[in-house]
């Protein structure tokens, strides 16, 4: 499968069609999103142009998906800004492109994963991977000691399932 380009109505009528939603949780699903993208939670690559609707890439799709599946199961933005902080790379020089790498990946249906590490110690951070099971390093150490002394600690971890979100989604996109 090609990934689709498609707009935020587009992305979120596909979203109700996956999780069977009404005409009126559809409605309310867009209007959401338009905040989140206005909040700058939802990014794309893609140039703005004045009276048109901006067109999503596959991996902006993707991201989008991530980041509305989030809201809806009552994450906070906080966690949404870590993924585009960390893999993400508009506006930020730090980040990775980790979604467009994993597109290829997700489209072919191999199982590809966001793990959020909530740390308490010595600052509060989360800290965001992306990847295959085995590259995203899930081991049953979560408190170690850096280079500077300090205790980290990890109070929480919290694994999406990103080729489970996106590809029924990016089906329904390309059948419309």
């Amino acid at each position: 499968m090609n990934p689709p380009e498609a707009t935020l109505r587009q992305i979120t009528e596909a979203i109700c069609k996956v999780r069977n939603l009404g005409d009126d949780e559809c409605e309310r699903l867009y209007s959401r999103a338009r905040t989140m993208r206005d909040r700058g939670l939802i990014l794309t690559g893609n140039a703005k142009q004045q009276g048109r609707e901006i067109r999503y890439s596959g991996a902006d799709v993707a991201a989008a998906v991530v980041a509305i599946n989030i809201s809806l199961n009552g994450g906070s933005t906080g966690q949404i800004e870590a993924i585009n902080n960390q893999l993400r790379t508009f506006e930020n020089t730090q980040g990775i492109p980790a979604f467009e790498e994993n597109l290829s990946r997700i489209l072919n249906g191999c199982p590809v994963f966001v793990r959020l590490d909530f740390i308490s110690h010595p600052w509060p951070a989360t800290h965001a991977r992306m990847g295959t099971f085995a590259e995203i390093n899930l081991t049953d150490e979560f408190e170690w000691i850096d280079g500077f002394k300090h205790l980290n600690v990890i109070t929480q971890s919290t694994l999406l399932p990103v080729t489970t979100l996106v590809q029924p989604v990016l089906a329904a996109i390309a059948e419309s």
